[in-house]
């Protein structure tokens, strides 16, 4: 079930997953929406209703799934790209934790640019860039830091 007020991507993304394997499951292979309204928690139910009326029991699955999205999700904010830029590596944790917990929040600010040619509307997600950035500034690592202090390269 996809249930609470503001949805993050990270969860948004496992319900489709969960969606799509419970459909498969039944053997449902068609556009159903119905199916898709009673997986809703109520909650997020009465949300689409707020926003949509009765109308949302004719929309397809994906204006359904655009629908929860725009309703629901946690949408990039500046707070999130805030809290993105002040993630440190505490002492005690671990850099693959570190690095996890940089990409999760990334996340949330959904880093991608759509290409403005008519004929391209190609994609472009800039995460990566981003996450290597904060990681070689905030992990903690005496190394690494001291080799960029001198201007040295970690060979």
């Amino acid at each position: 079930m996809l249930s609470g007020q503001s949805i993050d991507l990270e969860d948004y993304d496992h319900f489709k997953y969960q969606y799509k394997q419970y459909k498969a499951r039944l053997g449902d292979s068609t556009d159903n929406p119905s199916c898709l309204l009673e997986c809703l928690a109520e909650d997020v139910s009465k949300m689409l209703f707020s926003s949509l009326g009765p109308e949302m029991t004719n929309l397809m699955e994906a204006e359904l799934f655009d629908n929860i999205s725009a309703s629901c999700m946690t949408k990039q904010t500046v707070q999130a790209s805030t809290e993105l830029h002040r993630i440190k590596q505490d002492p005690s944790q671990s850099v693959q934790n570190f690095l996890a917990n940089l990409k999760s929040k990334a996340r949330q600010c959904e880093m991608k640019l759509v290409c403005t040619n008519m004929t391209c509307q190609t994609i472009n997600f800039y995460s990566d860039p981003v996450i290597l950035g904060l990681f070689i500034n905030g992990v903690n690592n005496t190394e690494l830091q001291q080799a960029t202090e001198e201007g040295g390269s970690t060979k």
